[in-house]
């Protein structure tokens, strides 16, 4: 096999590795990942909290729970010009995790405040029913399905890196220049990980083709002046919903929507992959008041 390897020249070896690494890359991807040939869950299982989470974890779902607030009136902007935030005196709430953002502002805060490690970390303690029913649904990965990923991702790599390793140290030893492969192996381990990721708050194919359902079902809110009541949402749901969809675009009404567009993003921290109906029933959100070979040449053969 080595000799074989060592056999083929230069430019030859580019060609056929670009093609085995797609190959690899793109059956590893595949299989990593076979959530989107699944049916699809019924459209209307999440509640607004949960469907924050799905479209953009921890930041997004904490993010939509400030908006939440601040539309229940529970949450205001200090008077002095600081652009800080406070509870309003004896807010309270029967949602566990909106309670917690009220604790939290009984003095002023600054808006990214709210989004620190602590207060994701005790928001994750809470989360924790509503995840188990986005993990049950097969809309973001279970522990078992990261694990299985993180797998197929390291043989891939291994695959990969082994394969131009080798060829690279064929390369060396008999002064072949090696540029152009050690650069096309450095770029398929980027690939790899950019199509093979292991985001732990990431939604799974099935999981995005659900946001895609929700984004095509609730167009209609997005582009209306006025939300208008549907059977088991109310108007805060359907605010909240719609915020949880399409993000700071539906929620421009807000005192702290720049702050918040410049800290939304995919959430990559390290808690395990909106409110749950079990988790969080009676909530505001459930119902009760509401995404050659020259020297760049790659070594090896005659």
């Amino acid at each position: 096999m080595l000799l074989f390897i060592q056999q083929i020249p230069g430019p030859v070896f580019l060609l056929i590795y670009l093609v085995v690494a797609i190959v690899a890359i793109y059956f590893g991807a595949k299989a990593s990942d076979k959530t989107g040939t699944q049916i699809l869950p019924d459209i209307n299982a999440l509640r607004p909290y949960e469907t924050a989470y799905l479209r953009g974890g921890y930041v997004v779902l904490i993010q939509t729970i400030i908006y939440s607030l601040w539309k229940q009136e529970l949450l205001k902007q200090t008077e002095d010009g600081s652009n800080k935030y406070v509870a309003v005196k004896n807010a309270t709430s029967s949602d566990p995790m909106e309670r917690l953002i009220l604790d939290i502002a009984k003095e002023p805060l600054g808006y990214t405040a709210f989004l620190g490690r602590e207060v994701k970390s005790k928001i994750a303690e809470l989360f924790q029913k509503s995840l188990q029913k986005l993990e049950g649904m097969q809309l973001i990965y279970s522990d078992f399905e990261i694990q299985r990923r993180k797998s197929i991702r390291n043989k891939v790599l291994l695959f990969l890196v082994a394969l131009g390793g080798i060829k690279i140290y064929m390369g060396l030893s008999n002064d072949k220049p090696v540029l152009f492969l050690v650069f096309m192996v450095i770029i398929a381990v980027l690939v790899t990980f950019k199509f093979i990721s292991v985001n732990l708050a990431g939604a799974t194919k099935l999981g995005k083709q659900y946001l895609k359902s929700l984004e095509d079902k609730y167009n209609w809110a997005r582009n209306s002046e006025s939300y208008q009541e549907q059977p088991g949402y109310s108007m805060l749901d359907m605010a909240l919903m719609t915020g949880a969809i399409y993000g700071m675009s539906s929620m421009m009404d807000a005192p702290f929507h720049q702050e918040m567009n410049s800290t939304t993003g995919t959430e990559t921290s390290d808690f395990s992959s909106s409110c749950s109906g079990s988790s969080c029933s009676g909530s505001s959100c459930s119902g009760s008041s509401c995404s050659g070979s020259g020297c760049g040449g790659c070594g090896g053969g005659d």
